[in-house]
């Protein structure tokens, strides 16, 4: 019970996470899995995601492909351009037509609290490969500045409905104590010519599938890896002495107002 903090990645998960009895955990432990999540964005058959398969949201309620788990060799078809001339010359919409690949720090289910990263791997339809930019710098250089303002809303609201519905399917298990316990996961989104993606696939995991070579994917991991310690391991915040005196000053000068 010496140990603070269990991060487990992919290549050693399988045989890092059997030690570990969650009915045993002490409250200060953390463990980079979430039953529920694990739970609720797991395969049941044909990449049909398990809290999908029990809800009655469909795809036209949830922005999100209802086969979206499962396999990581599982790839998304890359959407078509499908601004042909349709929108007028002079003042065309600004559209997007991109895959992305973006990373979330999950360290509560109840109530829900999630982080994310601003790296991301990306790729649009001129590129062979993904490269690692930062989501505002990709969008901004996509649309613009006023368009880049509303996807990265977008891409954050399309995100918290997925984990909420995600979530609300997923009951956690009454022996289950991690209370700091955390999950990383990949979204992969597309934008099909819209500023607003679609889910195409969750993995409980990172993954760096179309950067070009294994040296940027480990520096791009790390990189992660780096910001989730420090947001995971930053010290709780206490009130000052000078805060505690300001708190007692204002509840004394709050009981000196006469009552109307």
């Amino acid at each position: 019970g010496g140990w603070s903090l269990l991060l487990c990645l992919s290549s050693s998960e399988q045989s890092c996470l059997r030690r570990i009895s969650f009915s045993h955990l002490h409250q200060h432990q953390m463990v980079n899995l979430l039953p529920g999540l694990i739970g609720a964005f797991s395969d049941v058959g044909g990449g049909l995601c398990r809290f999908s398969a029990r809800s009655q949201l469909t795809e036209l309620d949830l922005p999100m492909k209802p086969h979206a788990c499962g396999s990581a060799n599982q790839k998304p078809h890359f959407p078509r351009d499908r601004s042909d001339g349709h929108f007028p010359s002079k003042a065309p919409l600004p559209v997007l037509v991109a895959m992305m690949n973006v990373y979330i720090l999950v360290t509560s289910l109840t109530p829900l609290t999630s982080f994310l990263h601003d790296i991301s791997v990306v790729m649009t339809n001129q590129d062979q490969y993904g490269q690692r930019m930062k989501i505002r710098d990709f969008l901004l250089q996509q649309l613009g500045p006023t368009a880049s303002h509303e996807s990265l809303g977008q891409i954050k609201k399309v995100i918290g409905v997925v984990l909420q519905a995600a979530s609300a399917n997923e009951k956690q298990e009454s022996d289950v104590r991690c209370v700091l316990c955390f999950q990383l996961l990949t979204f992969s989104l597309v934008f099909n010519s819209s500023i607003t993606p679609v889910v195409v696939q969750v993995d409980t995991k990172l993954t760096f599938k179309g950067l070009r070579d294994t040296f940027q994917r480990q520096i791009t991991r790390d990189l992660i890896l780096e910001d989730t310690l420090t947001i995971l391991l930053r010290p709780p915040t206490h009130l000052s002495s000078e805060t505690h005196l300001s708190l007692k000053k204002l509840m004394e000068q709050n009981k000196a107002i006469p009552a109307c």
